[in-house]
């Protein structure tokens, strides 16, 4: 008709399209581009707060403890080197290694100091956490290296883990004896690996790693979506964002959030109570086939009249250590069949020398010391 606009054509139509898809893909390339440089730079932080966060800088060792020890930043290193493997009921153990300073079996056993003129015909067992194993001393300094220089009839066997708890502690115990190794006496060094159970969300019974374990379970179960798959290219930009979150919080909220023991009073007893039980059970294993048995409390630089000017200690965990601590005393006196095995050693430091280099790891100076007290104590 005339004067009617006239009809859109199929090629006109088409184009339009193709126009909109050239955007469109144009826009995707954009984003994907945007997406990676993202992703790229993450990265690189990533990387960097890594190296800059590597342990091998640790300046543990340059502490007034180590001013005339030479073999301290080569410790530090290697310690920084060190791996774990996952072990059913004991959490985890270190990986075979050999160094300068640390020697490491292929069961995860570090290597204890002995006399090759000495013929030892006792054995002693030591289990505890990583102030037991020697976090802070090469092999020849830990406490089993100590006692066993001091007393060579005895072959002494560091049977510790870092952050290993008395619970932990008992579960070696039992596959120790069930592997035929019956030690002449065990000796339980513990309390400064229980205060990681205030971490909130983990209980009186908890490994550090239970969170972890848990989350990888759920995902097992739930098995691998599409959405996961597709968040899963955008994984270092969302774990630096993870990791900014978490920094900003504990800045702004100086950490209180990740441990509840002050604030939960119940459970703070419960993980006070539950080494206890520990050691009687490791007690009642021990002395069945007619072994020693030593449960020694640990010290700690937030309670011990020591120096600690050369060191940071954080306020905020101090009083988790308190609000466990504090039910120590009370409690071991409704387990008297501990009376004959318990060893108090909180004020094993209480000396005007530089002995920890952190909250609760002591230098070969203080290795040396909790050995002579286990030494003592055995002579009784």
């Amino acid at each position: 008709m005339l004067g009617a606009k006239p009809l859109r054509t199929s090629s006109a139509v088409t184009t339009h399209t193709r126009n909109l898809w050239n955007r469109g893909g144009r826009a995707f390339v954009w984003l994907a581009c945007l997406g990676f440089s993202v992703n790229v730079l993450a990265a690189v932080l990533l990387e960097v707060e890594a190296i800059l966060d590597r342990p091998s800088l640790d300046v543990r060792a340059s502490l007034p403890n180590y001013r005339d020890i030479e073999w301290a930043k080569t410790h530090f290193r290697e310690f920084a080197e060190l791996a774990t493997v996952h072990h059913s009921y004991v959490g985890w153990r270190r990986l075979p290694y050999r160094g300068e300073t640390i020697e490491i079996d292929d069961h995860g056993i570090r290597r204890t100091y002995a006399d090759p003129a000495a013929q030892p015909t006792r054995t002693i067992a030591f289990f505890g956490g990583s102030t037991m194993w020697g976090s802070g001393s090469d092999d020849e300094h830990t406490i089993p290296s100590a006692f066993a220089k001091a007393h060579p009839q005895y072959r002494a066997i560091n049977l510790s883990e870092t952050a290993h708890t008395g619970h932990q502690n008992l579960n070696a115990l039992v596959q120790v004896l069930a592997g035929g190794l019956a030690p002449d006496v065990v000796v339980f060094y513990n309390g400064s690996s229980e205060i990681n159970k205030c971490r909130a969300g983990l209980s009186a019974f908890s490994t550090t790693d239970e969170p972890e374990v848990r989350q990888l379970l759920e995902r097992e179960r739930q098995g691998f979506s599409s959405i996961e798959g597709l968040w899963s290219i955008f994984y270092p930009a969302h774990a630096f964002s993870q990791r900014l979150r978490r920094s900003l919080e504990a800045r702004l909220h100086g950490g209180l959030e990740r441990h509840d023991c002050v604030t939960d009073a119940g459970k703070a007893e419960a993980i006070a109570r539950t080494l206890l039980w520990d050691w009687l059970t490791a007690k009642y294993l021990v002395e069945g086939y007619g072994g020693r048995f030593i449960a020694a409390l640990q010290p700690v630089a937030y309670f011990s009249q020591t120096r600690v000017d050369h060191i940071h200690l954080d306020e905020h965990l101090r009083e988790q250590y308190r609000a466990v601590y504090a039910n120590y005393d009370r409690l071991i006196r409704e387990f008297p069949a501990l009376h004959d095995n318990f060893l108090d050693l909180r004020g094993a430091f209480d000396r005007d020398e530089y002995i920890y280099i952190d909250s609760d790891h002591a230098g070969p100076n203080g290795n040396a010391l909790i050995a002579a007290a286990i030494g003592e104590f055995l002579s009784r």
